[in-house]
């Protein structure tokens, strides 16, 4: 009897998870003039964001915005919650792209939100970047 009910809470736990497409990982911009973005989700459903903006010519004095919080998924929508603040993405398939990056690569595609540097922002699995 205990392993039933045992498999039966895996299979609802399963279940209950399996509404989520998007993978941990880290994630950031492309080609910012001036600022960059970085946004890390961990397996524990919390996330890290660094935001980092300089003066043309000046990168080396660079002011760094941190945010921590939970996120949480369903199918392909994410919610970033900073407990007073909340920001949604999407995962979206690249698609053509002048960065070589395969068309069929999941990216990070922000909503309108709280976050008012990320509205619009597009950040990129880091594994994509570093492989150019």
């Amino acid at each position: 009897m205990i392993k039933i009910i045992c498999v039966l809470v895996s299979l609802i736990a399963m279940t209950a998870c399996s509404n989520c497409l998007v993978e941990n990982g880290v994630y950031a911009s492309y080609g910012g003039s001036e600022y960059s973005t970085r946004l890390e989700l961990l397996e524990n459903n919390v996330f890290n964001l660094e935001y980092e903006v300089w003066k043309p010519g000046k990168k080396d004095e660079s002011e760094i915005v941190t945010t921590r919080g939970e996120w949480s998924c369903n199918e392909k929508k994410v919610n970033l919650n900073t407990g007073n603040e909340l920001h949604s993405f999407i995962m979206i398939a690249v698609g053509k792209n002048p960065l070589g990056i395969r068309e069929d690569v999941k990216v990070v595609h922000f909503e309108e939100g709280d976050f008012e540097y990320l509205s619009r922002e597009i950040l990129y699995p880091l594994s994509e970047l570093i492989e150019e």
